[in-house]
């Protein structure tokens, strides 16, 4: 099947035009490796998982074709598992055999403006032919009879240019939100293991065990065969719910249970603000409850007492994990027991000190999730200019 574009049911603008990407750049294959040719120095060779965020290279000293080098600068594609362009930004390389070097013909076509349309190529790609299955199918043979809606030279430049000034804003946001992790993680070994105290504080620390400061509550399951128990009003939390969550709370549930079920299984209605604490599979993962909340068995949820403060345990809980997966046992897979879970030790400021530091990390907290939200919109706004400029609904010249 050829991939045509949606252009062919829009009026093709004026000056613009419709070309396989066969008469706009050259695709020449990487490079096929065998395990015994990897050599610990000569010249990186790219592989998929290092356009995708990898520093793990391998090397190789042999002399190849020109073709089979990239600089810094060049466009590349990556055809296999991992789908898209992408600018090298790295010393000269080979470029392993699932990549693609895109070999533009700049009479005819801007390299950056090629790089936005073949994201938008393989965006399209993705959603026509992943339906159903779960591997995209992509050959050179396709890739290069695929249609291109190409303006002239000096609107492709406009358009690359415009489009390229909002990814520099979402890579500065990115490295902000880096940033500000970092000095949060900082922040977090400093004020939660008492070597930095807050001004105002300096009440004893105590250390007990986890079961000591919290009540640990087991969750349950209703039986799914009885239509009864399942879809009311009680939300009813899995692992799954947990890590497809961002930040600090949950307060929705995939699947929600009804009174019916919940007084016919072993789940507890846990109180708002309770500790929903993976125990199974995702050891330590954790979440605050915005609201009353059931949960399965992969969970020990905790209920603070009085003098601890749950945002405090929360951001101690975090820095655990390992802690948390060391106690765990289990062959196929780790199960955090309820009496592991409570003979753990903490180590506890005075209440008031507790929530200070809560508020602190918290206030970071608010101040990152902002700035994701950010950088969440504008990564929307250009995937709109994208649609608007690279089909010509929208005329930058």
């Amino acid at each position: 099947m050829e991939l045509k574009t949606k252009t062919e049911s829009l009026d093709i603008p004026e000056s613009w035009e419709q070309t396989p990407l066969a008469n706009i750049c050259t695709l020449y294959n990487g490079r096929a490796f065998h395990r015994s040719e990897w050599e610990s120095q000569g010249t990186p060779v790219i592989r998929l998982q290092n356009l995708t965020g990898g520093d793990d290279y391998y090397y190789s000293t042999l002399k190849l074709p020109p073709s089979k080098y990239c600089s810094e600068g060049d466009l590349l594609y990556m055809w296999s598992a991992t789908f898209g362009p992408t600018i090298w930004k790295g010393p000269k390389a080979i470029y392993h055999y699932h990549i693609w070097k895109v070999d533009v013909k700049n009479s005819i076509a801007s390299k950056n403006f090629l790089y936005f349309k073949l994201s938008e190529i393989t965006q399209r790609l993705k959603e026509r032919e992943t339906s159903g299955s779960t591997m995209l199918h992509l050959t050179k043979q396709k890739m290069e009879k695929t249609d291109v809606l190409l303006p002239p030279l000096p609107e492709q430049r406009a358009i690359a240019d415009a489009l390229s000034d909002v990814d520099a804003l979402i890579e500065r946001l990115d490295a902000l939100i880096a940033k500000k992790r970092a000095i949060k993680t900082a922040t977090m070994q400093r004020l939660l293991t008492g070597t930095q105290r807050l001004p105002g504080f300096d009440g004893d620390w105590t250390t007990k065990r986890l079961g000591e400061v919290t009540q640990i509550v087991n969750g349950g399951t209703p039986s799914s065969s009885v239509d009864a128990y399942w879809g009311g009003k009680i939300p009813w939390c899995t692992p799954t719910d947990i890590t497809g969550t961002s930040g600090r709370f949950l307060s929705e549930t995939e699947r929600n249970i009804t009174e019916k079920g919940l007084a016919n299984s072993s789940a507890t209605l846990l109180p708002k603000g309770s500790l929903l604490l993976c125990s199974r599979a995702t050891v330590g993962e954790v979440k605050i409850a915005t609201t009353p909340i059931t949960t399965n068995q992969g969970f020990k949820s905790l209920i603070c007492d009085s003098d601890t403060s749950n945002q405090y345990l929360y951001y101690l809980l975090l820095t655990m994990k390992s802690d948390l997966e060391e106690v765990s046992s289990g062959s196929t897979f780790l199960e955090l027991s309820k009496r592991s879970a409570a003979a753990l030790e903490i180590t506890l400021p005075p209440l008031e000190e507790q929530k200070a530091i809560a508020t602190i990390l918290s206030d970071m907290d608010a101040e990152i999730e902002a700035l994701q939200a950010r950088r969440d919109k504008t990564q929307d706004i250009k995937q709109g200019m994208m649609q608007e400029l690279l089909t010509g609904r929208t005329r930058l010249v």
